[in-house]
């Protein structure tokens, strides 16, 4: 098992930013190079133990649950795929800048998976400069 962390500054409040990533169907807006598709699999609101199946480049058709969701402060991504058993969590600080967003990735790999530890922890540390870069682009427009 791995934890990599990654902390980007975007110069919007913590409730804004944290409506932009956290929303599934906003995430295909700002995310359209990765999330090709997306579908609630549960009903009610988006918050803790909220389901959804979502279709990515490269790594197909994933589906997800929501572990954790505080609004404006923290939410967590669990999911079971290929590699391995994956929890891709985003916390939100209020800093005089506007908000600090740090990405934490935690990767229980699979067999033959364990092997690129290495590659995994870079390939995950890139999507999550990619995820800060797109959210602050979007939050431009």
């Amino acid at each position: 098992m791995f934890k990599i962390s990654e902390s980007f500054i975007i110069e919007r409040p913590p409730t804004e930013v944290f409506q932009i990533a956290a929303d599934p169907e906003t995430q295909l807006k700002w995310d359209s190079g990765n999330l090709q598709k997306v579908e609630k699999l549960t009903a009610g609101p988006l918050g803790k133990g909220a389901r959804y199946r979502g279709s990515f480049k490269g790594m197909g058709v994933v589906e997800y649950d929501y572990s954790e969701y505080e609004p404006g402060r923290r939410f967590a991504h669990h999911s079971v795929v290929s590699m391995g058993d994956m929890l891709h969590l985003l916390e939100f600080e209020a800093v005089p800048e506007g908000t600090r967003l740090t990405q934490s990735m935690v990767v229980k790999p699979n067999g033959l998976w364990s092997l690129m530890t290495p590659f995994m922890k870079t390939m995950m540390r890139n999507r999550m400069r990619l995820v800060a870069s797109e959210i602050k682009t979007y939050l431009v427009k």
